[in-house]
């Protein structure tokens, strides 16, 4: 998905056709031994995901960890396609997502929207059975043009134990200043950090409380 800016209402569409012969493989995983870290290679695209595994119990390593992880599997990358041909990536758009499972503090009281996320008050306790909200923001550069997007988005759901969440994304997509490594990391490290400060803008003080939140 790339972000993209212009007139309103403006559509550029195009029409591809080919022929394969074979099977054609869009997607690589590749596995951590203990299966927390997974790589995906696809056509045009590398991704590195953090997951909650086994009894979901597995703590976050951070994001000062997972950075490092990540430049060092694109430099891999990198120094493979270079190999092959005189040309260093040639990277054209980042991402990086926080997907937050709020769960209640007591599994016995049903989960209420307005004690978690402060732009969500339905007015009493009667609220919906199931939500979906999302809004979206533009993230600019230095000289104050449009870089990219901050997504949010917000759902009820079921965790895989049966308990109600609110599923909680925050995503910062956009173009990075320039197409190497080093221009990437940049857009990633400030999408993390702009992410870190909207969901704490987001979410309510009493959820900071529940959660011990360290300024």
């Amino acid at each position: 998905m790339f972000e993209t800016f212009g007139p309103a209402g403006m559509v550029s569409s195009q029409i591809n056709f080919g022929f394969v012969t074979g099977a054609s493989h869009d997607r690589f995983w590749f596995l951590s031994p203990n299966k927390e870290d997974l790589i995906q290679l696809q056509q045009d695209r590398l991704l590195h995901n953090w997951r909650k595994v086994g009894d979901q119990t597995n703590e976050y390593p951070r994001f000062e960890r997972m950075i490092v992880k990540f430049e060092n599997e694109l430099r891999v990358l990198e120094e493979y396609f270079s190999g092959l041909a005189p040309q260093k990536l040639d990277i054209n758009q980042c991402e990086i997502s926080y997907i937050n499972h709020i769960l209640s503090t007591d599994p016995s009281v049903p989960i209420y929207v307005k004690d978690w996320l402060r732009f969500l008050d339905f007015g009493s306790e009667d609220q919906p059975d199931d939500f979906s909200a999302s809004f979206r923001r533009t993230i600019r550069a230095v000289d104050g043009k449009p870089q990219g997007r901050l997504i949010t988005e917000a759902a009820t759901g079921v965790n895989q134990a049966g308990r109600q969440i609110i599923a909680l994304t925050l995503t910062a997509r956009g173009t990075p200043a320039g197409t190497d490594i080093s221009a990437a990391l940049d857009f990633l490290k400030s999408g993390r950090a702009l992410i870190v400060t909207t969901f704490a803008n987001i979410t309510t003080d009493s959820a900071h409380r529940k959660w011990e939140r360290v300024q």
